[in-house]
């Protein structure tokens, strides 16, 4: 049976707008592949935290084995819980993100984390940015 992709690409009845609002909201990290031996990612280092003309600058140096980063964004006088995927603020492959300071990413409310992602995806243990 063959039919066309068009009316899928088309999207008329707005299924992707609905997969993204309702099930798929939050980014989520695949889970760790348990038939290989783990690879443990080295923490980031020299980790830094710049405000800069309304703007949060955030780098820090990629250490052995690291595939990704993974950057939580956590309220303060919250703990810190990194298996809730809505704390996850941006996944990235690069060493540093700029991002402008609005109400979501305020640092008088919010604290920005940092993991490591091993290509087995493992994460490692966080590491907090300081201001």
């Amino acid at each position: 049976m063959f039919f066309s992709a068009k009316v899928l690409l088309k999207n008329p009845l707005r299924f992707e707008e609905k997969l993204k609002r309702d099930l798929f909201r939050y980014i989520s990290l695949p889970p760790s592949n348990n038939r290989v031996s783990p690879i443990i990612p080295q923490s980031p280092g020299n980790r830094l935290l710049t405000e800069r003309n309304d703007s949060i600058f955030l780098s820090w140096d990629k250490g052995h084995s690291t595939k990704k980063f993974v950057i939580y964004k956590l309220k303060h006088g919250k703990p810190a819980d990194l298996t809730n995927p809505e704390n996850i603020f941006h996944v990235t492959s690069a060493t540093s993100i700029i991002f402008p300071e609005t109400s979501i990413t305020d640092l008088r409310k919010y604290y920005f984390v940092l993991t490591s992602v091993s290509r087995t995806n493992t994460e490692n243990e966080a590491e907090y940015f300081e201001p």
